[in-house]
């Protein structure tokens, strides 16, 4: 396949519901290549999926929650629904899937809270690229089959996904590297943030949870992040405004309903104040190709 930088493709549910885990989105990332440097992307999650990363080169840290993972060559990256996660580094293939039911975890969830999300892949690196390259491949392509080519080749690759956690190939020896093994307060307060991000949680609600001063949660909180509540929470939301501008075909004003917005344009001056570009020139650049939309097959 040729080397793409930016690329993103994304998939639309299918009409009948799918006892299957279904993929919804896919692409790759050349952060090694990209100039001149695309708008950041910013602190984010994605709702009811699971999203995959296998990076192909270079090495750096992914924040995840509020702990951070020293990730190299050779690692995958896994997800839960709903975990706000930073990684704009190296050479990058990666998939998002819902529908995913394991036994024992709430649905789209397939890591237990105390286990590392990087996993170094060894011998199974090989398998996880081909799997990889060729739905992006497919995707590319864009025939009349390439979403159901997709969602079949998604489940061998989910398949040995589970595979890598049954066999315990996590990194074990890589835990956060967090200052301290347990959690700060400002910590635990801004994994309860995390949680809630698009709540617009007030000072004395996270107050109220703790059972702590609000003028105490908001001086550890600036403390934790660099930032107030209101400004982590505001860029939480463009980082959820983002992942929809680049894996689905919702309207900007469907977007900022979804996000709490009462209009369109209050979700457009905040995504320009922090992404620096207007969401719908970011779409335009980088958002994703539908994978089968208005593809019919053709007769000899």
């Amino acid at each position: 396949m040729a080397e793409e930088v930016f690329m993103h493709y994304f998939l639309s549910l299918p009409e009948k519901a799918s006892a299957e885990p279904t993929l919804l989105f896919l692409g790759s990332h050349n952060f090694l290549r990209q100039i001149p440097t695309p708008p950041p992307r910013i602190l984010h999650s994605h709702a009811d999926t699971v999203e995959f990363l296998y990076f192909r080169d270079g090495k750096g840290v992914c924040t995840v929650g509020s702990k951070k993972y020293a990730v190299k060559k050779g690692d995958m990256v896994i997800y839960n629904a709903n975990t706000l996660h930073l990684d704009n580094f190296g050479l990058v293939y990666f998939c998002g899937a819902t529908n995913i039911q394991l036994s024992g975890f709430p649905p789209n969830v397939i890591l237990a809270p105390d286990t590392s999300p990087v996993f170094h892949l060894d011998r199974r690196e090989n398998t996880f690229h081909y799997l990889l390259a060729a739905m992006n491949e497919i995707a590319a392509a864009n025939t009349y089959t390439a979403r159901e080519s997709c969602q079949l080749l998604f489940r061998s690759f989910f398949n040995q996904i589970l595979c890598l956690i049954e066999a315990k190939h996590v990194l074990d020896r890589n835990p956060p590297i967090n200052k301290h093994t347990s959690q700060t307060t400002g910590e635990k307060i801004l994994d309860y943030v995390n949680q809630h991000i698009l709540d617009r949680l007030s000072l004395q609600e996270v107050a109220a949870h703790f059972k702590l001063s609000a003028s105490y949660v908001s001086r550890i909180f600036k403390q934790t992040t660099g930032c107030t509540l209101s400004a982590y929470q505001t860029t939480g939301r463009i980082g959820h405004a983002q992942t929809l501008l680049l894996t689905t075909d919702m309207s900007l004003a469907e977007i900022a309903k979804s996000l709490g917005y009462a209009t369109q344009g209050h979700l457009s001056s905040q995504f320009m104040e922090i992404v620096k570009i207007k969401p719908s020139s970011y779409r335009k650049q980088f958002g994703g190709r539908q994978v089968g939309k208005n593809i019919s097959r053709e007769h000899p």
